[in-house]
């Protein structure tokens, strides 16, 4: 026996030193990393470097890009209210988002609008007032809500839109239209997500990849101008999950 490993279990040479395994530490407000022990494995959609609850109460797009043919982001809609993600990789020595925010502020306001920094369940957040055209003409500000989470080596953004973005701003809705925001569940879906970073290599800000799932319905938009859309199919043999083109 070697003098070096007397009275000492020899370690297995196929298993990782334990000194030298990194360390995963998902963000404390979500979404989780799928290296982290507490990565939910079971009643999940599997849409790539995006994993997200699968829920019958949700409905969940999947936004293409017309050009390119692949998934740009993932929306998920509660109601009357919807929050949009994204994957990026992110350096691993530091995060992305504090260089992210000004940028986002300069462009909406190259487009007539403006943008408040204040603090949110996600941290520092910006609420933008974005001028939007009505499909009869009329020109009004659209309130969104964008919000970002550095994780190991990944950045998750997150723009809400709808009544939830008003209610959280303190806005005062009618009863019928408070009762359709949904808030809490949207930022839960984005809590509760997990991001699949993989180990490429990969350059600070380029998009983490997101697919289709084979059984995937296509929905047809005759909307000019409107960018294809993906339906996210039910989870097989899951009672308690979902994820369809229609609600509920």
């Amino acid at each position: 026996m070697s003098p070096f490993w007397s009275g000492r279990t020899r370690p297995d040479p196929s298993q990782p030193d334990p000194d030298t395994v990194e360390q995963v530490v998902s963000p404390v407000t979500g979404p989780i990393d799928s290296r982290d022990p507490a990565a939910p494995t079971e009643g999940v959609l599997d849409l790539g470097a995006l994993r997200l609850p699968a829920r019958t109460d949700l409905k969940i797009r999947l936004d293409v890009d017309k050009t390119s043919g692949n998934v740009a982001a993932v929306t998920v809609q509660a109601d009357a209210s919807s929050v949009q993600l994204t994957a990026f990789a992110a350096p691993r020595s530091a995060g992305v988002w504090d260089e992210v925010r000004p940028e986002i502020a300069q462009a909406v306001a190259s487009g007539g609008g403006s943008t408040e920094e204040r603090e949110g369940s996600f941290g520092t957040e910006l609420v933008a007032r974005v001028p939007t055209t009505l499909p009869d003409g009329r020109k009004v500000l659209q309130v969104q809500r964008f919000c970002g989470v550095d994780g190991p080596r990944w950045f998750v953004r997150a723009v809400f839109s709808g009544p939830e973005v008003l209610q959280s701003v303190g806005a005062t809705l009618p009863d019928e239209l408070a009762s359709r925001a949904r808030g809490e569940d949207l930022e839960d879906v984005v809590r509760t997500t997990v991001v699949v970073r993989g180990t490429d290599p990969m350059a600070p800000r380029e998009p983490l990849p997101l697919r289709v799932p084979e059984s995937a319905r296509r929905v047809d938009q005759t909307q000019a101008g409107a960018a294809p859309v993906v339906a996210a199919p039910p989870v097989a043999d899951d009672p308690g999950s979902g994820g369809s083109d229609t609600d509920g």
